[in-house]
């Protein structure tokens, strides 16, 4: 705490960090299963495309493409979709639970009338948000589909070999 911030040091989200191994042909020498049967939405949320001040962004704001490309080294194509860069509420699922159900709704009736059978996430907020929360703003919006919601890690792992309790996706609520 005593040395001067220098302000040298890059934070990198873990989408850029993945792509470098996509472009590097690593991921691609490591997949040793193709996932198939997938029919996956992407939703990057507004964590990985809405920023405070101005940064390098390695991917386009509006329409990002960065999990769409790991997606298809594993060997399933992404679901073109509108709501991939909304917002699911973020923290007011816990103080105002109607406006982060009524737009978790939104993103899910989207994600289902495009086909989706999953949806696709880096960002831990959305994660929780769309999987704990799903049968609530379900219920509230009458929708009767349930859709899984990956990390994109976990379907990774998934391709590379790992089992569903190593990754410990049966611990997902849907």
């Amino acid at each position: 705490l005593a040395a001067k911030v220098q302000g040298t040091i890059k934070v990198s989200s873990i989408l850029e960090a993945l792509l470098a191994k996509v472009a590097s042909g690593e991921m691609k020498e490591k997949v040793s299963l193709k996932l198939k049967g997938l029919k996956p939405v992407c939703y990057y949320g507004c964590i990985l495309t809405r920023f405070p001040v101005d940064v390098p962004v390695p991917d386009n704001v509006e329409n990002p493409q960065g999990m769409e490309k790991i997606l298809k080294v594993l060997g399933t194509k992404a679901l073109d979709w509108n709501y991939k860069t909304d917002c699911c509420g973020a923290s007011a699922a816990v103080n105002d639970s109607e406006t982060a159900n009524n737009l978790m709704a939104r993103i899910m009736k989207d994600a289902i009338a495009r086909g989706a059978n999953c949806f696709v996430v880096t960002c831990p907020m959305c994660q929780l948000n769309l999987d704990a929360f799903q049968d609530q703003f379900c219920q509230a919006h009458g929708i009767e589909e349930r859709l899984p919601v990956y990390f994109l890690t976990e379907l990774i792992g998934l391709a590379t070999g790992m089992g569903v309790e190593d990754l410990q996706i049966d611990r997902h609520f849907v």
